[in-house]
């Protein structure tokens, strides 16, 4: 079988260049991946080239990492012409396979099939009990292979691009409502408000544990590494109701201040605090814009927070792409 592991740092290359040529898709080229992701994609490739001993080093100081970017590559015709990636969910038994990847040509073949059921077996060996993983809402035969599987969907997101210029003014906080920076070691406070908002059926898939949220100090070394690197910028903050200190509201920004890739923002809130949606658009669109006007913004929304949708619609945002997540519980085969 022409099936081998893949190898840190060897087959960085190969991932840039089969991820760059297989995410395309033609007949729907919104799918695709476009330019800023795919030099955002050969940024961090080139980032982790450059720090390769250091990555290594935290590698060997971190359990989690050892488990971060396993997977096979497929190699047929003496290249490599499809591959799979695996990494565990922070501390946890839960695992995400993503860059499940054939080249065009090679379609058809069986090959990612075979990928997906390596993949698999290697989890198992790791003592994973969940696995999740992304598929395009409308890429029926990588649906129907993952159904196949035993793998079911459980939930869906939306991808939403912005691409004016425009930064906007910074909005003053909502009246009775307190502004809190979060610093990047703190763990519980986005932890906690999860627990509170994520539906409990996807948490049947998506458990919210202390594992995927608590980076200990190398992890947030690492991290702070790389950014500055790429020219990362990252800010997370809360709004606190001012009468009862309850968090209200989480929004995240991560800016980009060089070339390439796109600004990301994200928020997490409560149905009956839908009248924050607005200001925490405006105060992440503006912390991002004050880096660069000239980078596009992408954010998600999560199905049980599709009642921003509007507020995003009405702040600019247009839907790229839907996207399935699907999980499978390992235990149970």
């Amino acid at each position: 079988m022409p099936i081998r592991p893949f190898k840190l740092p060897e087959d960085l290359d190969h991932l840039y260049k089969l991820m760059a040529e297989s995410f395309q898709y033609p007949e729907n080229p919104e799918w695709n991946a476009d330019a800023d992701e795919a030099e955002g994609l050969k940024t961090l490739i080139q980032t982790f080239r450059r720090i390769w001993p250091f990555f290594r080093w935290v590698r060997w100081m971190s359990p989690a990492m050892q488990d971060a970017l396993l997977g096979y590559v497929w190699e047929e015709d003496g290249k490599p012409v499809g591959l799979v990636n695996i990494s565990r969910r922070g501390t946890t038994d839960g695992w995400m396979i993503g860059n499940i990847a054939v080249l065009p040509a090679y379609r058809r073949r069986g090959i990612a099939r075979q990928l997906t059921l390596a993949a698999l077996d290697l989890i198992r060996e790791k003592g994973g009990t969940l696995v999740v993983l992304d598929v395009i809402a409308g890429n029926l035969p990588a649906y129907k292979l993952y159904e196949s599987l035993g793998v079911v969907h459980y939930t869906s997101q939306l991808e939403l691009d912005l691409k004016s210029e425009v930064a906007p003014p910074r909005p003053p906080t909502p009246k009775g409502y307190v502004y809190e920076k979060i610093p990047l070691k703190e763990w519980r406070l986005p932890m906690e408000m999860a627990q509170r908002v994520t539906p409990e059926q996807v948490q049947v898939f998506d458990p919210i544990l202390k594992g995927r949220y608590y980076f200990p100090p190398v992890l947030l070394f690492f991290s702070s590494v790389v950014n500055k690197i790429r020219g990362v910028k990252v800010e997370d903050f809360a709004l606190r109701d001012a009468a009862t200190n309850q968090v209200a509201a989480l929004g995240f920004t991560t800016a980009q201040t060089r070339a390439g890739d796109k600004h990301n923002i994200s928020m997490t809130l409560e149905p009956k605090h839908a009248d924050l949606a607005p200001f925490l658009l405006q105060y992440m669109l503006h912390k991002v814009k004050s880096h660069s006007a000239a980078h596009g913004v992408q954010t998600s929304l999560w199905e049980w927070r599709y009642f921003a949708l509007d507020e995003h619609n009405k702040a600019g945002f247009e839907k790229r792409r839907e996207g399935h997540r699907m999980g499978l519980r390992l235990q149970e085969h």
